[in-house]
């Protein structure tokens, strides 16, 4: 479904309330989680220069330290 369509019905599949549910995988993974879905584990996100992989947090000045950090 292209982007620009999606854009505009969400707003009618998706109350407010949730909205941030559904669009941060952090938040959607803890919510669902306890219903027992099958969900795919996350391996790896980051709020700015932070990134947490295997629950270690590493902060990532340049573009080579991620190259380093993803290979």
């Amino acid at each position: 479904m292209p982007a620009k369509f999606l854009y505009k019905i969400k707003s009618f599949f998706n109350k407010d309330d949730v909205r941030e549910v559904m669009e941060n995988k952090l938040y959607f993974d803890l919510f669902y989680k306890q219903f027992n879905i099958s969900l795919p584990k996350i391996v790896m996100y980051n709020h700015r220069k932070m990134f947490v992989v295997n629950k270690k947090c590493i902060e990532i000045n340049s573009a080579n330290e991620f190259k380093l950090l993803i290979d």
